[in-house]
């Protein structure tokens, strides 16, 4: 499974695991910006949200372990660690898709993730991989 985002100009072109390619008019997407916290990630999963795009940053807890947790620095702690992100993304995907497929608006649930670390890229590739093995 790949997700793959690319924005160019006005046009945002996604992939997904089926390989089914989608563009959008970049105008009309809705992001939910610094998704860093349970609360926030929960907001923007809501039934009621009209997001579509979340936004989150990645750096190494350093109370956790070397653990990738998400928060945008100063910030060095955060109650939503990368693994728990994940999962809750995977679990909103389905039903993002069966409400967004029922308003014929969108097939999916789009993210971006920064990186405020680069030790933290290997650590989240791995998860991701063995998540989606």
């Amino acid at each position: 499974k790949h997700f793959c985002i690319q924005t160019f100009q006005a046009t945002t072109t996604t992939y997904d695991s089926t390989s089914s390619v989608r563009q959008m008019d970049s105008s009309q997407i809705v992001w939910s910006h610094a998704t860093n916290s349970q609360s926030e990630l929960e907001k923007a999963l809501s039934a009621e949200s009209p997001v579509n795009f979340i936004e989150a940053d990645v750096i190494l807890s350093e109370a956790e372990g070397s653990e990738p947790i998400m928060a945008h620095p100063p910030a060095t702690t955060s109650d939503l660690t990368f693994k728990d992100f994940v999962e809750k993304i995977l679990t909103a995907q389905t039903a993002f898709k069966a409400m967004k497929a029922a308003a014929a608006s969108g097939s999916g649930l789009g993210i971006k993730l920064d990186f405020k670390q680069p030790e933290a890229v290997g650590h989240c590739i791995n998860h991701i991989k063995e998540r989606l093995a």
